[in-house]
This record gives structure tokens, C-alpha cells and sequence, in this order.
């Protein structure tokens, strides 16, 4: 049956199906606190549909990093509602990330996923109000290698910069199914970051087109649109004062002031361009 239409409904997860293709199927999985700060809570619904895919919204009702028995139920409820689809993509950012990590191999998918957060063990990096929320529910599951290992691909995109994300990735760095697209100071927050540069939409839609899309392509990709990012100057802006470095500051300054004049040269802002120059300079 061809539309959109509400496939689970449990009292944790929500799982809402749009039938778009038979041929392809991205399975998207809600962040942190989506259902309370999201008009339209499924994670990437519109921009999916507009690849010319399915779309399967796994919803998170509470911030649970999916540590809940429904998980299982609404990944047979997508399972059966797509059998009849081959290419399979589980999609998602941090928390969402994790769910996409997590559910992939279960879902007979590959995954490409920002930032995630791969694990919950209290050894990892978890900011104070992710655990305040996760704090009602019981650990359950936390096998993100292991489900990689099951799944076909796990595309991985992150700050290695972020100290954070570089331990959770280092986490699951090692399994052979890896693949990772570094963004340095891109943050934690890296969908913003490439939101800015105008490459975010390219890039995740080659990424599910091409399951082997080029890590070379993908830096370039970002190499050549990063200075139109406020979030990314001001992060290498952050990172580039602690280090303190004489002849690094001059090398960042020539070389901002090089792209501030390109940028006013065509037309594009440059104000960040123009804040990160007095922030070094000072």
C-alpha cells in the first residue's frame, strides 16, 4: 500500500512509513529530545522523500538512546512493511546515530550517520544531561560493533577534533565494516556545520547513492565551501587561540583575510570571516 501511514506505536517508539520507492528505503532515526523540539519530529522527513527514497521515521518518544524492548518490535514492523526493498540505509545524527548503529544489521542495512554517540557504558563521554534523561531507563542493549559487523557499511561523519566524538568513534574504529569522512572543527553539531557551507544535502545524498562515495571526493567537497560555515570559522577560531602559536596565528590570518576579500568579492558574507581576523588578531 502505496502513502504514508503509521507502521509502530509503542509507548516509547513511533515508527512512521512513506512509501516513495520499491526500490530503496532509508531507515531515520530521531536524536535527542526530537519529539520536544521538532514541528516535524522524523529525522530528515522531506529531504529523504525528495532523494526519490522511502522513508521508515523511527521516532524517539522520550530520550532514551533506544534502550527499550520496543526497538525490536519497531524494527519488525519496518522489516516487514519493506522486505520486498534492496537498497536499505539506516540514517542518523547522534543519539539518532546511535539508533541507526544499532538497528542496521537487524535491518539488513548499511548505515551513514553524524556524530554518533556508539555506546551508553558509563566509561564514555556522556554530557550530564543525556545521562539526566536516559536516567529512568535500564540499559538493554549496547552492541554497536557487533550490529555493525551484521550490517553491510557503516559510513561515519565526524569532528575528530570534538572530544567527544573522537572517543565514541574510536570505539568502533577498528571494525572493518568503518568507513569515516573526518570534518575538523566541524563539531559536534557537524550538520549545522555543512548546513552553512551549503554541502550537507550533496553530501548525504551521494553518500546514499554511491555506497563506496569517495572520502577524497567528500574532503574536497568540504575543503572547497568550509570558509562559508560561521560554526566551522568559529570553532578553528576556538581551537587556533588555544594553541598559542605565533606563526600559526599569522599563517590563519593571511590566509582568512585571503577568503574574506574572495568572499566580499563575490557577493557572499563575510562578517564571521571578519570576527574570527579580530578574535586572532587580538
Amino acid at each position: 500500500m502505496a502513502g504514508r501511514r503509521k507502521i509502530f506505536d509503542g509507548e516509547h517508539i513511533y515508527v512512521d512509513y512513506d512509501e516513495v520507492s520499491q526500490d530503496s528505503v532509508v531507515f531515520s532515526f530521531s536524536g535527542f529530545e526530537a519529539m520536544s523540539t521538532l514541528a516535524r519530529p522524523g529525522y530528515a522527513d522531506g529531504f529523504i522523500q525528495k532523494t526519490g527514497r522511502s522513508g521508515a521515521f523511527f521516532v524517539a518518544k522520550q530520550s532514551h538512546w533506544w534502550q527499550t524492548q520496543e526497538l525490536q518490535e519497531a524494527i519488525d514492523a519496518a522489516n516487514a512493511a519493506t522486505a520486498h526493498i534492496q537498497d536499505r540505509i539506516a540514517y542518523g545524527h547522534s543519539m539518532g546515530g546511535y539508533g541507526a548503529l544499532l538497528s542496521a544489521g537487524r535491518l539488513n542495512s548499511r548505515s551513514i550517520v553524524t556524530a554518533p554517540q556508539t555506546t551508553v557504558a558509563e566509561t564514555a563521554p556522556f554530557r550530564s544531561e543525556w545521562r539526566e534523561k536516559m536516567r529512568g531507563f535500564q540499559c538493554l542493549q549496547d552492541n554497536v560493533n557487533e550490529e555493525i559487523s551484521r550490517s553491510r557499511r557503516a559510513s561515519i561523519i565526524f569532528d575528530p577534533r570534538d572530544r567527544t566524538d573522537i572517543v565514541h568513534f574510536r570505539h568502533i574504529a577498528r571494525n572493518t565494516k568503518v568507513s569515516s569522512y573526518v570534518v575538523p572543527f566541524s563539531t559536534h553539531a557537524a550538520p549545522r556545520s555543512l548546513t552553512e557551507m551549503g554541502v550537507f544535502s550533496t553530501l548525504i545524498s551521494s553518500m546514499m547513492s554511491d555506497a563506496s562515495y569517495s572520502v577524497k571526493d567528500a574532503r574536497r567537497l568540504v575543503r572547497d565551501a568550509r570558509s562559508k560555515s560561521p560554526q566551522y570559522i568559529q570553532s578553528m577560531t576556538r581551537r587556533l587561540n588555544r594553541r598559542k602559536s605565533k606563526w600559526l596565528s599569522i599563517f590563519a590570518l593571511k590566509a582568512i583575510e585571503s577568503k574574506r576579500v574572495e568572499h566580499l568579492n563575490l557577493g557572499l558574507p563575510s562578517d564571521h570571516l571578519s570576527e574570527a581576523l579580530n578574535a586572532i588578531a587580538a
